[in-house]
């Protein structure tokens, strides 16, 4: 019986406290208390392991969100690398228009003093 999964545990809850968990109707899923109220019956191994994989799911979606932040911050700072690095050339360019510009009025008044 190889690859074949173990069967699972199951546990005899209190009859009068399931007989007030009702699922809710719109969603057709368990309220956070009334599964609190289910997992306080559960000896307290089981709790511990009920916890442990809550925390494990929680530190993997956590992990998961940092990676992501982390991630978007080092394409925000490319971004602003990419900006700061357009508006150096761009002012180099400027600078050097300036200097055209100024070519063009030394030629311009020449040419006025040549008239």
């Amino acid at each position: 019986m190889r690859g074949e999964k173990p069967p699972a545990r199951v546990f005899v809850y209190d009859e009068p406290n399931i007989k007030n968990i009702r699922r809710t109707k719109m969603t057709n899923t368990l309220t956070v208390d009334q599964i609190e109220q289910l997992a306080v019956q559960l000896p307290l191994q089981e709790q511990i392991r009920i916890l442990a994989r809550l925390t494990q799911g929680l530190s993997e979606c956590l992990s998961a969100e940092l990676d992501s932040e982390t991630r978007e911050r080092k394409e925000y700072a490319q971004r602003v690398e990419a900006f700061l690095k357009m508006s150096d050339e761009r002012a180099a360019e400027t600078i050097s228009a300036g200097d055209s510009a100024e070519d063009i009025r030394q030629l311009r008044d020449e040419r006025v003093s040549r008239l």
